[in-house]
This record gives structure tokens, C-alpha cells and sequence, in this order.
């Protein structure tokens, strides 16, 4: 009995774990939205969006100009 019970128990967690596939197809529609590849300290997506959609060198340059410490 244990033994089927440890049986089931391995397939629900196999069948609820996601693909690799599922999780891009569920990152690239994330990252499809603006608001989460802008440069924000609350957003949990920012690292993984540019990840999916890079930044361009000019995108990387105004980030560098709007969160750069003020100097004396």
C-alpha cells in the first residue's frame, strides 16, 4: 500500500512540474509586455525578460544614465 501510495504521489509531482517549453512560451508572453522589461527594482521579471528580449546598447546607455549614483 505505501507502495502505491509513493507511486501516485511521484507522478503528481511530475505531471505538475512544467516543461522547459511551457515555462519559455510562459516567459515570452510575460516579457511581450513593456512594463516588464523596463529597469525596475520591484519587477520580478526584469532579469529573466532580458534574458528572452536583450536591450539595445542605447536601452542599456539611458538605464546607466537614470540609475547611476549623483556625483558631488
Amino acid at each position: 500500500m505505501k507502495r502505491i501510495a509513493l507511486v501516485i504521489a511521484a507522478l503528481t509531482l511530475v505531471t505538475a512540474c512544467q516543461t522547459q517549453q511551457q515555462k519559455a512560451d510562459q516567459l515570452a508572453a510575460i516579457c511581450s509586455d513593456p512594463a516588464n522589461r523596463e529597469p525596475d527594482p520591484d519587477s520580478i521579471y526584469y532579469a529573466e525578460c532580458l534574458d528572452v528580449v536583450p536591450r539595445s546598447n542605447n536601452q542599456l546607455e539611458q538605464d546607466w544614465y537614470q540609475t547611476a549614483p549623483e556625483g558631488n
